[in-house]
């Protein structure tokens, strides 16, 4: 019978105890095999809306902390509204205005203080426009 050394059984303890302290120290937000790590999560949400051609108000619908649709009528503009709210995985929002003039409207999404979708819509009638944001 074949009898290990005290230093192999040594040596295997240490490797397995190395790799689960390498495992444990693993973060689950960075991981690119699951972009599904980290969620759900709270954000910080905020929607703005501005002219750079003299619009001064807008019908502006939006999704909020709830996850329901909130709609304004003749919202004065510039218009901002920020709320915090969970999201999960592939969660998308999203945030319209539409006046009744001719001019440009300036459409953004923020999460988490950061801009994460603008888009310009400019019109020589009726101005508007949709964006739409999903958490990935």
């Amino acid at each position: 019978m074949k009898y290990l050394s005290l230093k192999k059984i040594f040596a295997g303890f240490f490797t397995i105890f190395a790799a689960v302290t390498l495992l444990a120290s693993c973060s689950d937000k960075d991981d690119p095999v699951n972009p599904m790590a980290g969620y759900p999560k709270d954000v910080n949400i905020e929607y703005r809306v501005r002219s750079t051609t003299g619009v001064t108000k807008a019908d502006i619908a939006y999704d909020n902390q709830t996850g329901g649709r909130t709609t304004l009528d003749d919202a004065a503009l510039p218009f901002s509204v920020k709320f915090k709210r969970r999201v999960e995985y592939a969660t998308t929002i999203g945030f319209s205005a539409h006046a009744t003039v001719a001019g440009t409207l300036i459409i953004e999404i923020l999460a988490d203080d950061k801009v994460v979708k603008t888009e310009t819509f400019t019109a020589t009638s009726n101005v508007g426009g949709t964006v739409v944001y999903g958490f990935n």
